[in-house]
């Protein structure tokens, strides 16, 4: 697939996969006219269609630190190259409002038996610790 499709598909902008293929993140290369062909990674039999990103920060003035775990979930999704089908955004402190939306995603999910579910809480909170930190 071009580049352009490669970007939608992981729901980030031209600019950001053209980086990413610069800094070798996924297997593509470049035709003699300049198009840049992402090749397709094998299928995966456990592989998800699709994943939602879940981002939360306590306070209004912390708008720039959500939209910055964001953009560091995107990465790390495309890293493992999930497909972002839902991003949910929340600002509200942990304190007063549970986090139901964290926990709906994992209920709300398609897997099959309880251990593929813990293992998406396990990923959700890995995710969420790679975005908050960066480790």
């Amino acid at each position: 697939m071009r580049l352009s499709q490669y970007a939608k598909q992981m729901n980030v902008s031209y600019k950001t996969a053209f980086r990413w293929w610069r800094a070798g993140r996924f297997d593509a290369y470049q035709l003699d006219t300049g198009t840049i062909i992402v090749r397709d990674p094998l299928p995966e039999t456990n592989a998800p269609k699709g994943i939602a990103l879940y981002a939360r920060v306590s306070t209004q003035g912390q708008k720039a630190d959500l939209d910055r775990q964001v953009e560091r979930l995107k990465t790390y999704a495309a890293s493992r190259g999930y497909q972002v089908t839902k991003i949910v955004q929340k600002i509200a402190s942990g304190v007063k409002h549970p986090r139901i939306a964290c926990g709906g995603l994992v209920k709300r999910s398609d897997l099959p038996s309880e251990n593929h579910r813990g293992q998406l809480r396990n990923e959700l909170v890995q995710a969420q610790k790679w975005a908050v930190e960066g480790s």
